[in-house]
């Protein structure tokens, strides 16, 4: 090797340790939560909504007495301390995650995650058996849409019960026709007689893309006009904010009002709105449920359609039978 090779090994060197930060002697033996939460960030194949779930999971598990460089046993009695399985395998997914980025062993933390996804199915099914008794019928969710009377509360259930949508597909913003540009957020607009929803940011959207939804369903137009948007205005704003010397970085307070709301906020607002605040989950199930003792299969595929997943998914986690 001349010194020419050398030096160009060495600078190769350099950049590979700037890009992916490994344990070494002169660094922490705890590498940087931050390091990796930066290197989520830019890799594009991950979202923004992943990179803050991740970032959420390692604070919780650090909160909780982790240490994410410790040992595997170790790791697991801190995971451990949540009761709730699905808390766990989020949890243990994040530090698995971290784990694999700094090539530190995952072989016991895999192996329980495993473990853990029957543990999932059984709650799931203990939980299905629950609700079977507790939940009311569909009837009684169709008759209490038909009495709402406040148009967003229309909107919301009226997508729930006949078009089975999680609540970040219904975050949108109104426009009075279709965009010429592709829309990079969810929309509403009007489309002939009716309305059309686009949705491209929701939970599966890598696996079954965009998707487009015409509504002409007299309850949902009636509600619509009632909330006598303007174009390009969400349909669930922020409200006028309290000044906050520490949010007003630009003079405005930090948060302009009339502005869209988060997807968190909106989370909040959707299972308040829902009827009897059953939460679009429940009230999916009820219909699921009902569709099935009807043997409506025709229906079961355009609500999963719909909504952005398989029949199987919803016979398997859905599905109040599933006992």
């Amino acid at each position: 090797m001349d010194a020419q090779d050398f030096d160009n090994m060495m600078k190769m060197k350099e950049i590979n340790d700037k890009l992916k930060p490994s344990p070494s002697d002169d660094q922490d033996p705890d590498p940087s939560p931050e390091a990796f939460i930066t290197y989520l960030r830019n890799d594009k194949k991950r979202t923004l909504k992943t990179t803050q779930t991740y970032r959420l999971q390692l604070n919780a598990f650090i909160r909780a007495g982790g240490d994410l460089s410790g040992e595997q046993q170790a790791i697991l009695e801190v995971i451990k301390k949540d009761k709730n399985p699905n808390t766990q395998s989020n949890k243990l997914n994040a530090v698995q995650q971290y784990r694999l980025y700094y090539d530190m062993p995952i072989g016991q933390l895999k192996k329980y995650r495993e473990l853990l996804f029957n543990e999932i199915k059984k709650k799931t099914k203990t939980d299905n058996k629950q609700l079977s008794t507790d939940l009311p019928t569909y009837k009684y969710v169709v008759d209490a849409l038909k009495k709402l009377t406040d148009p967003r509360d229309v909107y919301i259930n009226y997508l729930v019960v006949f078009h089975g949508l999680r609540n970040k597909d219904m975050h949108t913003t109104y426009y009075e026709k279709e965009p010429a540009d592709i829309p990079t957020e969810n929309i509403i607009y009007k489309d002939g007689k009716g309305y059309m929803l686009f949705i491209c940011n929701y939970k599966t959207n890598k696996r079954y893309g965009d998707k487009k939804i015409y509504i002409e369903n007299a309850q949902f137009k009636r509600a619509m006009k009632a909330m006598n948007l303007s174009d390009g205005e969400p349909l669930f704003k922020l409200k006028i904010q309290p000044w906050n010397a520490k949010r007003d970085k630009d003079g405005t307070g930090g948060r302009k009002a009339g502005g869209k709301i988060s997807d968190s906020s909106f989370n909040v607002q959707a299972v308040a709105r829902s009827i009897d605040k059953l939460g679009e989950t429940k009230i999916f199930k009820i219909v699921v449920l009902y569709l099935m003792g009807r043997k409506n299969h025709q229906k079961l595929n355009q609500i999963a359609k719909d909504r952005g997943t398989s029949t199987a998914v919803i016979y398997e986690k859905y599905n109040l039978k599933n006992q």
